[in-house]
């Protein structure tokens, strides 16, 4: 319920409170009184809630309900094509677009399970059914896309300096809402 919604609420919960105290039944302009309250508290906490970045869908729709503060990480540069995509949704078939450059810096607020972009097709634990959501709320990158620290290209595609996975934090671990 958006505000102008709470504002015809609460003239008309005064209309009702008014009309009762008239008639002297205090009680029910104290419920009526009570209900405008809550209708107050209720919006407050909608828009507490879905202007945090950490409860409900964020301003660009992409559906992370949960996480944690902001950290960074690392578009690969281990395997080709180097870097990373950007992906609208944490699911395989989702749109995807051109993302990060090799070892540039991502900031993410949290991660999600759900299936695999690449189940069966990378060895563990680039296989991971792990998706990160983008801090700027601009979409989600693959378990497989990104590293905990920059990394050299391998010419002999191994898992060379820097390859290491993004620990998952559990205190980032969140739900995806499409």
């Amino acid at each position: 319920m958006g505000w102008y919604l709470l504002a015809a609420f609460l003239a008309v919960t005064a209309v009702i409170a008014g009309h009762f105290l008239s008639k002297g039944l205090y009680w029910l302009a104290a419920l009526a009184l009570g209900a405008l309250v809550v209708g107050v508290v209720v919006q407050q906490r909608h828009d507490d809630v879905t202007t945090s970045g950490h409860e409900g869908d964020d301003d660009q729709g992409s559906g992370l309900v949960g996480g944690c503060p902001a950290f960074n990480v690392y578009a690969q540069n281990q395997f080709q094509p180097f870097g990373t995509l950007r992906w609208t949704a944490p699911e395989p078939t989702a749109e995807r677009s051109p993302g990060f450059s090799e070892n540039e810096l991502i900031t993410l607020d949290g991660w999600v399970k759900a299936q695999s972009p690449y189940a069966g097709g990378n060895t563990p634990p680039w296989d991971a059914d792990v998706w990160f959501h983008l801090a700027d709320g601009s979409g989600w990158v693959t378990f497989a896309g990104v590293r905990a620290a920059a990394t050299v290209p391998d010419p002999e595609s191994g898992f060379g300096p820097g390859s290491d996975p993004v620990p998952l934090d559990p205190t980032c671990q969140g739900t995806y809402r499409p």
